[in-house]
């Protein structure tokens, strides 16, 4: 998911990019000691 969420970040279409950094704010205030042991997971 969170590599998902990166490919939308960097396809440079706004609507895409803004959709996947809501979607990660709304992750990392629910999830955030889920998200840190998947952080070296992210290239």
């Amino acid at each position: 998911i969170l590599g998902s969420l990166i490919m939308h970040i960097g396809s440079g279409l706004s609507f895409e990019v803004n959709s996947a950094l809501e979607t990660l704010v709304l992750l990392s205030s629910k999830y955030s000691q889920e998200l840190i042991s998947n952080c070296s997971q992210i290239y």
